[in-house]
This record gives structure tokens, C-alpha cells and sequence, in this order.
């Protein structure tokens, strides 16, 4: 997930009298805690929309969060994995009609201990071959990144005007009605 938030932020500077390492050190801090807010709220999310409990997310490093600096710019990258997650990390029963799994019932699965405890399914009537079954999540985190991404970028902006008045001394919202160009519907 990529944001371009302000193109032109040397006119932000100008209107606040900063200097240009204070804008820097404004940018770095206020994507460092936005990426990091981002990761925090976005594994919730996802756990949330997927239907999976929130440490089998973390156990499987399916949010990673990564901040840089390129050119004197910071970047935050925020990598989401949507591969599917193996049904015995979620508690699979087996039933007499198939596996159920986050309460959906896999009709013609079966749970084969003897093979680490995966789920899997018959292709034709004989025995072999079978096929492993897993858990889909990424149709279901695809629409909550849809959601959650304009969210990232409110609070980017929240984040950094929370800084800039940090930085200048001014009275907690004062440096968004200075600038006023930049609003919280980008």
C-alpha cells in the first residue's frame, strides 16, 4: 500500500515560517507513526474481515510493517499476505459430512492426522489423489483494503499536523488552519 498524500511541500513550510529540516523531521515522524498505527489497525482489520483470530495473523507474519528513508524521503511500506491459511491453525473439527472450519462446513473434506493434521479432499472416487484445503482470506482482505486505505491517509495527515505544531510551537490544530488547503478528504 503506496500514498501520496501533498505534492507541494515546500508551501506548507512557507506558510508555517519552518525550516526545511523541520518539515523532514515532521514527514519522518508522522509516517513513522502512521505506518505503525497502519499495522496495528490493519491486523485487526483483516482479522476481523477474515474471520481468523488476530494471533494466528501474527504467527504467520501476514502484516509486516518497513520504514525507510529514499532520497530524504520516508516511506513506510505495509505488506499484507493474503495466502491462504492451512484449516488445522483454526481449529478444523471434523464432522460426518466434512471439515468445519470459522463455522463453514467444507462438505466431502477430511482432516488426515497422519498427514500433519491438513485438511484435504478427494479428487475423484478413488483413494489417491487427494488434494490439501486451506482457508481463503484474500477476497475478503482485498475489500477491507479497499476500506482502509483512505483511513492510512487521514491519519498520515493527522499525524503530521500533530508534528508540525509540535515542531513550531503552536496551539494543537493551528497549523491545519494556517495551511487550510489540506483536508482530512483527500
Amino acid at each position: 500500500m503506496n500514498l501520496v498524500v501533498v505534492d507541494n511541500w515546500d508551501n506548507i513550510a512557507e506558510l508555517l515560517g519552518l525550516l526545511p529540516k523541520q518539515m523532514r523531521q515532521a514527514r519522518r515522524t508522522a509516517t513513522r507513526k502512521a505506518g505503525h498505527w497502519a499495522n496495528r489497525e490493519g491486523s485487526r482489520g483483516v482479522a476481523k474481515a477474515a474471520n481468523v483470530p488476530l494471533k494466528i495473523l501474527r504467527e504467520g507474519m501476514r502484516l509486516t510493517y518497513e520504514y525507510k528513508s529514499l532520497r530524504g524521503l520516508p516511506i513506510g511500506n505495509l505488506w499484507v499476505g493474503m495466502n491462504a491459511i492451512a484449516t488445522k491453525y483454526l481449529a478444523a473439527r471434523q464432522q460426518r459430512k466434512g471439515v468445519k472450519v470459522r463455522g463453514v462446513l467444507k462438505k466431502g473434506v477430511f482432516i488426515a492426522p497422519s498427514l500433519g493434521g491438513h485438511s484435504f479432499q478427494r479428487r475423484g472416487k478413488k483413494r489417491v489423489p487427494i488434494d490439501r484445503v486451506d482457508y481463503q482470506i484474500n477476497e475478503r482482505v482485498e475489500i477491507f483494503l479497499d476500506q482502509f486505505t483512505p483511513k492510512v491517509t487521514e491519519k498520515f495527515i493527522d499525524f503530521f499536523f500533530a508534528e508540525l505544531d509540535k515542531i513550531s510551537g503552536m496551539e494543537a490544530g493551528e497549523a491545519r488552519a494556517i495551511v487550510g488547503g489540506i483536508s482530512k478528504s483527500l
